[in-house]
């Protein structure tokens, strides 16, 4: 390589990682792409701005002498699936030139059959599955190379943000759908040495039967048959309706005088949620006739299945509201020797909180010699720890700016204390004297021992996003998710929490009727909202805060547009949207009578 050629590779080579950071590649993917950047540039001597499909050829071929297949399929190829690979009628896959150079067959669940259709209606390229949009979604149908391996993680890194996928996930429970590989594969399954259980003698080998090559003997890695884990616990996810299914009748009978008509609202809407009890809706497919009997969600706000779609817009209408600056998150935190009083008087409690916490926080605004203004804030109830017990507190997420309706000024945090906001011990002393002094006003007799300090926090928490995301995820679903359920047996329930103190996954084992105490004390009184808006993020200031956005140059969060629209629901044999054309179907006889409350035993 000349002086010349080498100046001009380096140029561009250094240019081509600036553009890999700009798009927020990983350090290790960056990586990866410099490393072929530079093998091909060594190869051809700088040269590489116009070379030939011959040249590429030689240099691939030559690369397989002294590089792994890995590291010339990293190069080379993309994802290359192609529409005549999906066998619909088998319900199967042919991966092609799969490991060991051999085309193989994988199942295709019925899902994602149906959205591979869904995504080759978007462009109907006739022989590519993913075809490459670099002319756009309206030239792909004309492409001739598939999406590459930039394009396949652009795409997944995209989705997991969609979903709030980490990478530090909680460690995995004990319980798992299948066992470990086993690399020797020279013990049998179900033989004395191998302690795992034997399979159905139904299961059929995962390749086609004109293979010889393969073996048709039972692998470790295989799953377990579905006969082996119908019992609650075996690995699978366990529904929130099936652990009620199993304890109601435990819990009506140590409960039932401590049950306030709410809760037991809450337990028949989560016991029938989608299920085969539930009453049913028809719907028919506009595209091929198709009928389907769907089983109803409940629509409470307490289960874990239902309000996403609630859920997402009302985190889009709080990030359309937001305005620039530092925000902050307020804990509210009401004390041990209170908590007994709230579970009596509820609704009178809750709203004691939300008015006494906003009034705090209002109060410090005014006075503040930065702010001097009107403070707004969202403002959330939530009343449960993470281990499940009851924890009432109320949480206000606000930005650190204040706006003075007399003097018309938007001001914020700046300098050094552009990073605080309140003295926390101060905000405490404040809220405990409006909270006692509200109890008086309603009348309600404290109990002995209402310690004199108070807690509460205030800290930073960025642009505010992740607050609002932390607010929202126990909005509308419920105070766990099942997955976070292990295992239901014995009359135990064991659940997985993470540790405040540790911030590490825990698990917590209780009884079938107290599990469900504590997922049921968390059900608010009807009509009570959990969610509340305050000072200038009112929803009666939308015009104000339009304004507020104008004048400081800055765009409302436009949010995701899978947000926009409930998504439609879609017929699992051709992939169009299906229409409902009758609700509350009664369900079948045999279904409401075939599993008496109480009637299950543990």
């Amino acid at each position: 390589m000349n002086t010349a050629s080498s100046a001009h590779f380096d140029q561009q080579y250094q240019l081509h990682l600036k553009h890999l950071k700009l798009k927020g590649l990983q350090p290790k993917t960056i990586d990866a792409y410099a490393r072929a950047i530079r093998r091909l540039g060594g190869y051809f001597s700088g040269q590489i701005d116009a070379l030939s499909e011959a040249q590429l050829t030689e240099y691939f071929s030559d690369l397989i002498g002294t590089h792994s297949w890995s590291a010339v399929k990293l190069d080379l190829y993309g994802l290359a699936l192609k529409v005549g690979d999906v066998d619909a009628a088998r319900m199967r896959v042919q991966i092609r030139d799969a490991k060991g150079n051999r085309d193989r067959f994988v199942p295709l669940p019925e899902a994602t059959l149906v959205a591979l259709r869904q995504f080759w209606q978007l462009h109907r390229h006739p022989e590519l599955l993913f075809p490459n949009r670099h002319g756009g979604l309206s030239a792909a149908h004309r492409a001739r190379t598939p999406l590459d391996r930039g394009g396949v993680q652009t795409t997944l890194r995209q989705v997991a943000q969609d979903c709030g996928l980490k990478k530090d996930h909680p460690a995995q429970s004990e319980a798992q759908l299948c066992h470990p590989p086993d690399r020797s594969r020279r013990r049998s399954a179900g033989s004395a040495e191998d302690p795992r259980p034997p399979f159905d003698p139904h299961h059929r080998p995962l390749h086609a039967p004109h293979q010889p090559h393969h073996r048709s003997g039972r692998y470790a890695h295989q799953c377990l048959d579905e006969s082996l884990l119908h019992s609650v616990g075996g690995g699978q996810m366990i529904p929130l309706s099936e652990v009620i299914r199993r304890c109601e009748a435990d819990y009506l009978r140590q409960y039932s005088a401590t049950m306030l008509p709410s809760h037991r609202q809450a337990l028949a809407a989560l016991k029938l949620c989608r299920t085969a009890m539930a009453p049913r809706m028809r719907a028919v497919c506009s595209g091929c006739d198709e009928t389907r009997l769907v089983p109803h969600s409940c629509g409470h706000r307490s289960c874990p299945h239902c309000q996403h779609f609630e859920s997402q817009q009302w985190l889009e209408r709080q990030a359309r509201r937001q305005v620039p600056g530092s925000h902050f998150l307020l804990t509210f935190t009401l004390p041990a020797q209170l908590r007994a009083l709230a579970w009596q008087h509820q609704r009178t409690l809750y709203a004691v909180l939300f008015e006494c916490a906003w009034a705090t926080a209002s109060l410090f605004c005014r006075n503040d010699r930065q702010l001097q203004g009107q403070a707004g804030a969202v403002a959330v109830l939530h009343t449960h720890s993470r281990r499940l017990d009851y924890h009432p507190h109320v949480h206000l997420a606000m930005p650190g700016a204040a706006l003075d309706p007399e003097k018309r000024l938007w001001r914020r945090r700046s300098g050094k204390r552009s990073a605080y906001l309140f003295n926390h011990r101060a905000l405490a002393k404040v809220f405990r004297a409006k909270v006692l002094a509200a109890l008086a006003r309603e009348g309600l007799k404290l109990p002995p021992g209402v310690p004199a300090h108070w807690v509460v926090d205030c800290k930073g928490v960025g642009d505010g996003s992740k607050a609002l995301v932390y607010l929202g995820r126990y909005l509308y679903r419920g105070v766990i998710q099942e997955k976070d359920i292990l295992s239901c047996e014995a009359g135990q329930v064991r659940f997985r929490y993470r540790d405040s103190q540790t911030g590490k996954s825990a698990v917590r084992t209780v009884s079938g009727a107290r599990f469900l105490a504590l997922i049921l004390q968390h059900v608010l009184p009807k009509g009570f909202r959990r969610s509340r808006n305050f000072g200038f993020l009112h929803p009666n200031s939308k015009r104000l805060i339009a304004l507020l956005q104008n004048v400081l140059k800055v765009a409302p969060e436009p949010g995701p547009t899978w947000m926009k629209h409930r998504p439609p629901f879609r017929c699992a044999c051709c992939g169009a949207p299906m229409r409902i054309v009758q609700r509350r179907i009664p369900a079948p006889e045999r279904w409401r009578s075939a599993t008496p409350t109480g009637s299950v035993t543990l």
